[in-house]
């Protein structure tokens, strides 16, 4: 499985997009999380609350993305388009076993890669 993780501000939260392709079941999948920060300020105990998850779709995993980018699109998050390019690349060579976060820094884009 390829797993990319997106984490950005949308409005008020803290938000991440996770997407990839999991290659057992040879198709595309994605979340969208809120992140509620703990009133006590232990990052361990920030509560998840999914925003979209595509367990919860009619086909769970697609062998496309079109569907997840008109959802995003829809809710006004814009991925880096390297994202989307890394995304589509893992499906078209049925990778796995890989894990990036790509955000942005000060207005940069930063992508790091941890496995």
């Amino acid at each position: 499985m390829s797993v990319h993780n997106f984490t950005t501000q949308h409005g008020d939260d803290e938000i991440v997009v996770t997407m990839g392709w999991d290659r057992p079941l040879r198709g595309f999948f994605m979340t969208i999380t809120r992140i509620d920060p703990s009133p006590e300020g232990d990052t361990e105990d920030d509560e998840e609350h999914f925003l979209f998850n595509n367990l919860e779709q009619h086909t769970t995993h697609p062998n496309d993305i079109n569907g997840y980018l008109f959802e995003l699109e829809h809710r006004g998050i814009d991925l880096p388009v390297q994202m989307t390019s890394e995304v589509l690349m893992d499906g078209a060579n049925d990778v796995g076993n890989k894990i990036v976060d790509h955000r942005y820094v000060n207005g940069k884009y930063v992508r790091e890669q941890t496995l």
